[in-house]
């Protein structure tokens, strides 16, 4: 009975401990602990105060840079800023015509030799003047050369070594004529019974007395003798050679629809070349021919020739004017003539613009200016038409 008295108590006490009594007084409190900074030496970072800061461990190692961040938007353009003083002004230049830049006008620096020094002396070279000769156009105008190298234009009057040599006239053109109406080396044996002077083959020695043939593109044809002259003969000669030529055919057809014929020019007379101006190129004409006592302006120094040309027959620059300078500088000089309204310097007959007749109806000798003039072409112009 006594031991289950004592296991009652205890357990009863033990109970107590676990809230089954009354709580007991709160203990004392305990003493404070040491600071994190108390030590020998106590401001450990040296900032003059003595607290948690100093308590700080050492500085880790830094980590990995982060990767760059998204570039922000570009700012507002600032102001522009005041401008700078001027510099110091900039040495003299040289003179264009210092040539040797030594500052002094030197004799041989006036170049025009006016006395003066100054921008005349700067000049370049002059262009040349004067003529070029066709050759020289062909080089740029290659299509028009060979147009105008197969008109009539350029066969105005020959010399004959061109003609002996084969290059007097284009080929096709002979070759539309055949053997016997091609003026060529043999030209006087193949029309002996045509072309007579004093009852025999004209001329006596044949093409040893000319110097020159007049046409002989596609109409007719006469000659200059070796004295310059027109060799025009008496009465009954036959002097001019006419080309089997039918007028109302064309090309090739042309030659073979009609005869050659022959006939007389100004029999009797002494009859000189003064024919260059619209036959030949540059021409100068021997205005005193006659008095004047010198064959110094005498083409090639023959006497029956009153005047002197740059180039035979009718080429480039007979239209276009002289253009040495041109071909010299083709992009800054210009031809001089004007070409398009040249026709009627030479195709024309009246400068009244009527239209002659012949006894045979016919309009007379270069009258197609006139004929263009009179016509509704007149709007057009004689290069209207390609």
């Amino acid at each position: 009975m006594k031991v289950h008295v004592v296991l009652i108590l205890i357990a009863c006490g033990a109970l107590g401990a676990f809230g089954c009594g009354a709580e007991g007084p709160a203990g004392a409190d305990g003493a404070e602990g040491a600071a994190c900074f108390d030590s020998l030496d106590e401001d450990l970072n040296g900032d003059g105060v003595i607290d948690t800061l100093d308590c700080l461990g050492v500085d880790g190692v830094d980590g990995a840079a982060g990767a760059d961040g998204v570039a922000g938007a570009d700012g507002a353009a600032g102001a522009d800023g005041a401008d700078g003083d001027d510099g110091a002004e900039g040495a003299n230049g040289v003179n264009c015509w210092d040539d040797n830049r030594d500052g002094v006008d030197d004799p041989d620096e006036d170049r025009n030799g006016d006395g003066a020094w100054d921008a005349l002396d700067c000049r370049g070279e002059a262009a040349p003047t004067g003529y070029a000769g066709s050759d020289e156009c062909a080089g740029c105008h290659g299509d028009h050369y060979a147009g105008w190298e197969n008109s009539a234009h350029p066969y105005k009057i020959v010399p004959v070594d061109e003609v002996l040599d084969g290059t007097g006239y284009p080929a096709f053109l002979q070759a539309w004529r055949g053997d016997e109406a091609s003026i060529d080396a043999d030209f006087f044996e193949d029309n002996a019974d045509l072309i007579t002077l004093n009852d025999n083959t004209f001329p006596l020695g044949g093409w040893d007395d000319v110097t020159y043939v007049i046409g002989g593109y596609g109409w007719k044809a006469r000659f200059i003798g070796t004295d310059g002259y027109i060799i025009t003969g008496e009465e009954g000669d036959r002097v001019q050679f006419n080309f089997p030529f039918d007028p109302g055919t064309f090309g090739e057809d042309a030659y073979e629809a009609a005869v050659a014929t022959s006939s007389s020019y100004h029999a009797g007379e002494m009859k000189p070349y003064t024919c260059g101006g619209c036959h030949t190129t540059g021409w100068i004409p021997d205005t005193d021919a006659a008095a004047d006592g010198t064959l110094d302006d005498n083409q090639d120094g023959l006497e029956g020739i009153h005047g002197t040309w740059v180039e035979p027959g009718v080429a480039c620059e007979a239209c276009h004017g002289p253009s040495a300078g041109h071909a010299s500088a083709p992009y800054e000089i210009t031809t001089p003539g004007d070409a398009p309204n040249s026709c009627r310097n030479c195709h024309i007959r009246s400068y009244e613009y009527e239209i002659d007749t012949s006894s045979s109806g016919y309009m007379k000798h270069h009258e197609q200016f006139e004929e263009v003039a009179n016509s509704r072409h007149a709007a057009i112009g004689c290069v209207g038409c390609p």
